[in-house]
């Protein structure tokens, strides 16, 4: 059994409450189709040598069911573990990431085909050059990728070449950055600088920074959770924070570690990490923590929280302390609601005994995404107005994976009979927004008949229509 462990986890137990994930009963919510979604991970695991050795890459359906599971180092040398997986844009039956080898932060870039669905089960890209591993995403409309940069910037490099395409670095603004979220179709970078605690928000097309929220740089004044404001660059409401990302409506969620991080270590700030929001008026030139979630175990390094369609939290985190009876697990991917209930977890156990020498042994997991095999459709109402005015439908849908900018999709509307009667484009917003649909219909139509919506790959969703 000792042996086994340096390899395989001990047991891994999934939770979930289908109301929650659907974001509840209310006229708001996206319904029993949010369960046909996919949650895609890696997971490493350090023995008590302090090495990995034993990595997976995974895709498991929200049952629990394991759709999908590559283990890393038979495809590729020992200690190459992935860190972070992003759907691939121009093809959506690849992810694409960066690879770690051991613990230098630094590996080659490859796509990694998920679905079963290409006779190329990893694609090797930048012509075999390493860089940060930390989050690598695809460039819009270009052959390159993003990513950060000599540890105080990002860059963008070409996906068949690895020739640098761009770079900008900001020495002392930005310090140990482990994420860059290209948004705006890449003329905007929102930036996570760890060791100064702070969000960089940059103008890509100019080189120059926007704003700085937290820090000792801190341009925005502070707001924390109780109301409270502090003077820009007095204080840091996160600390060590993982994985900043902006999702629309002035939001940016953020995993805030609670970990001090400075030159050749780290100390711990708060007991435990958190999921959060920050809220950043422009115009007040505020940044205000507008929700977050204490998670009940401290995360030294890693996380993530990102916004779901539903509008819940989907959490990566592990744990670099001691496990206890409330928290025997190493590491765990959790969904919460905007009101702290759970929707959906699974967590995944390992040998504990090796946690008593050294608290970062065991498994880790450093970010997950949720995807869906087609768009979602939601709160379809079609309604007759009466009185000669006729027919309206109104509709929500979001696209498979989320996006940071926007992409085409394009509904029909069915007769009952099977007679197309309206086919109109429209575009998806980016980060898992509602984009809310309204169409007067002609007379022929009954509200009986079907909704066809399609995204930019031509991957369709049918929903049947009633009055």
């Amino acid at each position: 059994m000792e042996e086994l462990s340096y390899y395989l986890p001990q047991k891994i137990s999934v939770r979930c409450n289908p109301l929650n994930v659907q974001g509840g009963t209310s006229d708001s919510s996206i319904g029993a189709d949010t369960m046909g979604g996919y949650v895609v991970f890696a997971m490493q695991n350090k023995n008590n040598s302090g090495y990995y050795s034993s990595s997976f890459t995974i895709v498991m359906d929200m049952r629990g069911n394991i759709k999908n599971i590559e283990p890393t180092m038979h495809n590729f040398p020992n200690d190459f573990h992935f860190i972070s997986l992003k759907p691939f844009y121009s093809d959506p039956s690849y992810f694409i990431g960066g690879l770690d080898i051991a613990q230098n932060q630094d590996g080659p870039v490859y796509l990694w085909n998920w679905d079963g669905t290409q006779e190329k089960k990893y694609v090797k890209l930048l012509n075999g050059s390493q860089v940060d591993c930390h989050d690598v995403t695809e460039s819009v409309g270009e052959e390159a990728a993003w990513m950060t940069s000599n540890g105080d910037g990002f860059k963008r490099m070409n996906l068949r070449t690895g020739e640098k395409e761009f770079i900008a670095n900001f020495p002392g603004y930005i310090q140990d950055p482990n994420h860059v979220q290209m948004v705006d179709d890449d003329t905007i970078a929102i930036v996570s600088s760890r060791m100064n605690n702070a969000i960089v928000k940059v103008n890509v097309t100019s080189s120059e920074i926007i704003w700085i929220a937290g820090g000792p740089n801190g341009t925005l004044d502070l707001i924390d959770e109780k109301g409270r404001q502090y003077e820009a660059g007095s204080i840091s409401l996160w600390s060590g924070q993982h994985n900043v990302e902006y999702f629309g409506e002035d939001e940016y969620y953020l995993f805030d570690d609670g970990t001090h991080v400075f030159d050749g270590g780290h100390t711990k700030v708060h007991n435990s990490s958190r999921l959060m929001i920050v809220k950043v008026d422009e115009a007040a030139n505020t940044a205000h923590i507008s929700w977050m979630y204490d998670l009940g175990v401290w995360t030294p390094i890693y996380g993530d929280n990102d916004r779901l369609p539903s509008g819940n939290s989907l959490g990566a985190l592990w744990t670099g302390q001691r496990t206890t009876k409330l928290f025997d697990h190493q590491a765990q991917i959790i969904e919460v609601t905007q009101e702290g209930e759970m929707a959906w977890e699974m967590n995944v156990y390992g040998n504990n005994s090796w946690k008593a020498a050294n608290t970062f042994a065991g498994w880790m997991i450093y970010s997950a995404e949720r995807i869906y095999d087609a768009p979602l459709v939601s709160r379809i109402v079609c309604t007759d107005g009466g009185g000669g005015i006729g027919l309206t439908l109104s509709f929500v849908t979001h696209n498979s994976f989320k996006q940071t900018s926007l992409y085409d999709g394009k509904y029909a509307v069915y007769n009952s009979t099977g007679h197309e009667q309206v086919n109109t484009g429209f575009k998806f917003k980016p980060f898992w927004r509602d984009t809310m649909i309204t169409v007067d219909l002609p007379e022929t139509c009954d509200c009986t008949g079907t909704l066809h919506v399609t995204n930019q790959y031509g991957v369709k969703t049918k929903k049947t229509l009633q009055i």
